[in-house]
């Protein structure tokens, strides 16, 4: 796909990703309540595991065998702005490092991807119990939508030698689609501690330097991580709290002076 398609996809899928979100919320919203733009930013920082799927994966249906022998390390930054109660849009930068062997055919394989991507949040717990949104533990739907500048090596599993390589010489930009989940545990208004799972489809069969039976190379992304909520102290009633009608107070009344009985 050349990069002028990339970009229109981007931006189709970006919209999207803002419009339905939004659509889900105001049918499920009946509250009317200001959103500032300097209200609702967080940064997430977060730290994992990154897995590859693919043509060099043999360990797909082993757990701790694809931990241990086809995962690298991972990490990640999220700035997010929170929409409405339902829906955070964020922007994310990703960095994971791939690894497969395959010895059967003597061959094995080390790569990276850098991600840049726009991911949507939506709240199910807000959407499906929409009567507490200052509840501590949250579950969310991620879905998104960017571009991976992919490099991977492949070696002779016996010399270490290097057969062939991808993403070297020229730039190798690729489209990449992540779809997961999150749970959020608010700390407090300023902290949550979050654990993210997301399996990122990539516009490409070579992410293992290898062309096979998968049509697109996945990668997956198991992460811990810490929020921290951007002026919470100055706008945590309105970011957290929702709007209810109260009576107003008639303090322009003067108070009633009384006398002492003697």
């Amino acid at each position: 796909m050349k990069f002028r398609n990339k970009f229109r996809f981007l931006i189709i899928t970006l919209f999207l990703t803002i419009v339905f979100p939004i659509y889900v919320n105001a049918q499920y919203s009946d509250n009317k309540s200001s959103n500032r733009f300097g209200e609702g930013w967080s940064v997430n920082l977060s730290a994992g595991l990154t897995s590859f799927f693919g043509d060099l994966s043999v360990y797909d249906d082993n757990i701790p065998k694809k931990f241990s022998e086809e995962s690298d390390i991972g990490g990640g930054i999220i700035i997010s702005k929170k929409i409405s109660n339902t829906f955070s849009l964020s922007g994310q930068i990703l960095y994971g490092g791939l690894k497969g062997t395959k010895e059967t055919s003597d061959i094995y394989f080390i790569g990276s991807v850098i991600e840049s991507s726009f991911v949507g949040f939506v709240n199910l717990t807000q959407i499906f119990f929409p009567g507490n949104p200052n509840r501590k533990l949250n579950a969310y739907g991620t879905l998104g939508i960017g571009l991976g500048s992919v490099k991977s090596k492949l070696y002779d599993l016996k010399t270490d030698s290097l057969i062939k390589e991808f993403g070297y010489g020229t730039k190798t930009i690729e489209t990449i689609i992540p779809l997961g989940a999150r749970f959020a545990y608010s700390l407090n208004n300023s902290f949550d501690l979050t654990f993210d799972i997301s399996i990122r489809r990539i516009d490409t069969d070579k992410l293992d330097t290898q062309i096979g039976n998968n049509n697109r190379d996945y990668f997956s992304y198991f992460a811990f991580g810490i929020t921290y909520n951007l002026f919470s102290s100055k706008y945590s009633d309105v970011r957290y709290i929702r709007s209810t009608k109260t009576e107003p107070r008639l303090n322009f009344l003067p108070k009633k002076k009384y006398k002492r009985k003697r």
